[in-house]
């Protein structure tokens, strides 16, 4: 699998994308949020306290993809730095799914993101090794 340099920054940039999506609404819209994911669940201040601190979890994802948007194609070793930010949130998602009191068809659309973390973990470490390999004299 070889991408190019264009098709990489467009997974970023989609990737980027979606992880600023996630924080904007579970902090302007967190019963959104939970209507969305967990339908009948009764949401106190600790529920919303966690999404937060979730929501930190994708800012700094967006942030490192930011950097590695910036960065990459100086300095290829960004690219390991995204995988290991993709791949800090396979656990929690599975974690998460398995503890959900209540699931909704959303919910249950959560069993890709484990393996959308994985494949974009594999993208960016293959993408590295392409561009370490073929600098090498």
């Amino acid at each position: 699998m070889q991408l190019s340099p264009r098709a990489i920054n467009a997974i970023l940039i989609g990737a980027i994308a979606v992880d600023l999506a996630l924080p904007i609404i579970a902090i302007v819209a967190p019963q959104t949020w939970f209507d969305v994911m967990h339908r009948d669940v009764s949401v106190d201040a600790l529920h919303r306290a966690f999404l937060i601190r979730g929501a930190g979890h994708w800012t700094a994802l967006a942030l490192v993809q930011l950097a590695t948007l910036a960065y990459w194609r100086r300095w290829p070793g960004w690219l390991l730095i995204a995988a290991g930010a993709r791949l800090s949130d396979v656990l929690p998602d599975v974690f998460y799914l398995a503890a959900s009191p209540s699931r909704t068809l959303s919910t249950w659309g959560l069993i890709g993101a484990p393996l959308l973390n994985l494949a974009l973990a594999f993208v960016f470490v293959t993408a590295y090794r392409r561009r370490t390999t073929s600098a090498a004299p």
